[in-house]
């Protein structure tokens, strides 16, 4: 289960006979994202995979930030420096979860982001 769908789950639990959630959002997503990253640690040393992605420059990272914004999957500011920040970030953390194979993790990510903007413009 994604860190997503963890926080889906959260936020739409009721307690049986009760009309209100469980979890407000904010518990939601901090309890989901303590899910996802209670195995996830930063590695000791620099490798290839973090060089990578730590080194990104922000036109590399500014459509990728676009896509994210455009497809109502994240509320980054339009600025350089949190577009790209927002970008490195979450490859460092495909990076953690999967080692080397982050990109092909990373790369089904945006698959599913283009889907939901290919959605959004009615299937062009």
């Amino acid at each position: 289960m994604s860190a997503y769908q963890e926080f889906c789950r959260l936020r739409d639990q009721r307690r049986a006979g009760e009309e209100a959630p469980e979890f407000t959002e904010e518990d939601a997503f901090e309890r989901s994202l303590r899910t996802a990253l209670a195995d996830a640690t930063y590695p000791h040393s620099l490798n290839h995979d973090l060089l990578d992605v730590l080194g990104m420059p922000n036109f590399m990272c500014a459509p990728i930030a676009h896509a994210y914004r455009d497809a109502g999957e994240a509320d980054i500011p339009c600025k350089a420096e949190a577009e790209q920040a927002f970008v490195i970030d979450k490859l460092v953390r495909f990076v953690i979860k999967h080692g080397t194979d982050w990109r092909t993790h990373a790369s089904a990510e945006l698959g599913r982001i283009r889907e939901i903007l290919r959605a959004r413009k009615g299937g062009a």
